[in-house]
């Protein structure tokens, strides 16, 4: 992870592009001064503007065994988050051997986006609520009822009856195409909120646009990393008392399912 972590950051520092580290990457920072003992991923955030930028120099300037993609390179992926992925299936499989678990995934670090939210609280209301509704149809195209949590359930059977009436949502390539051109509506710039959409449990965090005036480096195991300087904002926001261990029944990694996703290029199974 701090391999494909490295060329990420590379591209950014070389062309002046924003990003920070985050969610739990960005608790270990604090607590742990590098990764949460039991995490098993880096997530990083960029403002729109500066992923949309990252995105078109990454695929000229990533080394070859990683490739950068999003919705629009894959249509299965219901999220409106990008992910710079290694594409090697062999160093996948080796790093899987080496820690004894299969990665549901494979190897990447995901890239959180932040776009700007509309003004007034109602105008924000309808806005989350139309992201809420196109990622819970999206959820009933592209994956089962089996399987799902309670609260899974509960978005796919909505998605379900949602998708009779919701115009543009025949096949889950118009919906992911409606649902982009919501997240992208406010520009980031100007906006005095902001959040990232990158799932449907998401819709009622926001914060203030100045999270992102600055960025502090700040060691993160062997590295040094980013944080935005609203970084305790943002973290009370999203977990409360961040500095506080969980009970021990929760310090487990968030990605526990052993499966293979068909947006990367290992086995499905």
């Amino acid at each position: 992870l701090l391999e494909i972590y490295r060329e990420f950051s590379k591209i950014c520092d070389r062309h002046g592009l924003r990003y920070s580290i985050a969610e739990g990457n960005a608790i270990g920072v604090f607590r742990h001064k590098g990764f949460v003992p039991w995490d098993d991923d880096i997530d990083v955030a960029m403002p729109r503007p500066d992923y949309e930028k990252f995105k078109e120099i990454a695929k000229r300037e990533l080394p070859p065994n990683l490739v950068v993609w999003d919705s629009r390179d894959e249509p299965s992926w219901r999220y409106t988050f990008g992910k710079v992925q290694e594409i090697r299936r062999e160093r996948v499989l080796e790093v899987e051997n080496a820690v004894g678990r299969q990665q549901s995934n494979g190897l990447y670090i995901d890239i959180f986006v932040f776009d700007g939210l509309p003004a007034g609280k109602l105008a924000r209301m309808i806005y989350k609520w139309k992201v809420l509704a196109l990622g819970c149809i999206l959820r009933f195209q592209n994956s089962r009822f089996r399987g799902q949590t309670r609260a899974g359930k509960i978005a796919w059977l909505s998605g379900g009856v949602l998708s009779l009436f919701w115009p543009h949502t025949k096949t889950a390539e118009k919906t992911m195409a409606a649902l982009r051109r919501q997240v992208v509506s406010v520009p980031f710039e100007g906006a005095e909120r902001v959040w990232r959409a990158g799932s449907t449990n998401r819709v009622t965090m926001e914060f203030p646009a100045d999270i992102w005036n600055g960025v502090t480096n700040f060691e993160f195991d062997e590295i040094t990393v980013p944080v935005f300087d609203g970084y305790d904002c943002y973290l009370r926001i999203q977990y409360g008392d961040y500095m506080k261990l969980p009970p021990k029944d929760k310090q487990v990694p968030s990605h526990s399912l052993a499966y293979r996703n068909p947006w990367w290029l290992g086995p499905k199974k």
